[in-house]
């Protein structure tokens, strides 16, 4: 084999590497599977959204109430009698 044949057939095993590699990318572009990462990523987005929206509009009434267990709780440890707790 001539050093002429050589570079031939290196060249064409060359391209046919390149189209093989230009098939397999193409071929994952067209998958549908990243959609779902996607659509998981606004879902999860929303959520925190939800729940942000949730804990600055419930806040204070919900720290007011923790803030009065707490004070029951802790009268209740004193062996006093706590006024207001049920």
């Amino acid at each position: 084999m001539s050093s002429v044949e050589r570079v031939r057939r290196a060249g064409s095993q060359g391209a046919e590497w390149f189209r093989n590699r230009f098939e397999l990318i193409r071929n994952r572009l067209r998958e549908d599977d990243g959609a779902s990462l996607v659509e998981y990523a606004l879902l999860i987005s929303l959520i925190a959204v939800v729940c942000i929206s949730a804990m600055t509009f419930f806040g204070k009434a919900v720290s007011s109430k923790f803030s009065q267990q707490g004070s029951c709780v802790q009268a209740a440890g004193n062996g006093g009698n706590p006024v207001g707790c049920n």
